[in-house]
């Protein structure tokens, strides 16, 4: 714990209320993009798990003797023309691996998971005071640099990825206080407890001027 003498010392202060902005729009900006890491991932294994699958069995098929007939989902129809749909689709899905480029994808919002957990790490080891905020690094110029290093969250799903964040922190605060609880359940009430209410009987009331 620092004190109050060598927070004074340091050389760059901030508000806190600024400090809290900044720091809430990292922790968001970190959940959406490990969020979207993960998810391109997983879309980048299965499409390359189908490909190998798809390409062992139109090998395995070729080597069946071409006059051969076989039948799959109470399709019929010779050997030669298995091997050719089995051919012609796994050229498309490589062609679609190329176009969506998941692989690549992944890595950039990794990347940019990563400089947000570093910069996370850096707002973490300053000094709160009531009203302000003293910390021996430039945290409004590390927040700057990182922000405009990374890669855009596209627009139509960034409120997907705050609302799971914010599922996310009501979840964990649910674990706190209720540690045996299963997570089914803890998902469950996150989710009830943040619908929105509706209004009782005689809450609501005229608030034109009398007059």
């Amino acid at each position: 714990m620092i004190g109050a003498d060598s927070s004074s010392r340091m050389p760059h202060q901030l508000p806190r209320r600024e400090y809290e902005r900044k720091f809430s729009v990292i922790d968001t900006m970190l959940t959406g993009h490990s969020i979207l890491r993960d998810r391109y991932d997983r879309r980048s294994l299965t499409l390359t798990i189908v490909i190998l699958g798809l390409s062992i069995a139109a090998t395995s098929v070729a080597f069946l003797a071409g006059d051969q007939r076989f039948t799959f989902v109470s399709v019929t129809a010779r050997v030669q023309i298995w091997v050719g749909m089995l051919a012609g689709l796994v050229f498309f899905l490589t062609l679609l691996d190329q176009k969506t480029d998941w692989r690549q994808k992944a890595r950039a919002h990794g990347e940019a998971a990563r400089r947000l957990g570093e910069l996370k790490g850096r707002f973490r080891s300053a000094t709160l005071d009531t009203q302000t905020v003293h910390s021996e690094l430039d945290l409004n110029a590390e927040y700057e640099q990182t922000m405009a290093a990374l890669l855009a969250i596209p627009n139509s799903q960034f409120l997907g990825l705050k609302a799971k964040h914010h599922r996310k922190i009501a979840i964990s605060r649910l674990i706190d206080r209720h540690p045996g609880a299963p997570l089914p359940y803890l998902r469950l009430l996150a989710m009830l407890r943040g619908m929105p209410t509706a209004p009782q009987a005689g809450q609501e009331r005229d608030v034109t001027p009398e007059g």
